[in-house]
């Protein structure tokens, strides 16, 4: 089951103009974020520190997604049930 919702996740939800205008917001904070914290690092340490909280926030957004599919797919097969 998880296949099916990383194919559906990487091939259309990645895609959606929803998802990329939250995604839009997402790195707006996290350059704000770094912007704030930059003033006693180095150039290489801002990278590093962008590159950080991006992996963290995809990861975040993906099983997030997944979750909410297991979610809502059980509450589904509840509903059919009842």
């Amino acid at each position: 089951m998880n296949k099916f919702f990383e194919k559906i996740y990487d091939d259309i939800i990645y895609y959606e103009k929803d998802f990329i205008e939250v995604d839009k917001k997402i790195n707006r904070e996290i350059d704000n974020l770094v912007e704030c914290y930059g003033l006693q690092q180095t150039e290489t340490n801002l990278e590093e520190l962008k590159s950080l909280l991006y992996e963290i926030t995809r990861i975040s957004q993906r099983e997030g997604f997944f979750l909410g599919m297991r979610y809502a797919l059980r509450g589904f097969v509840l509903f059919l049930l009842s």
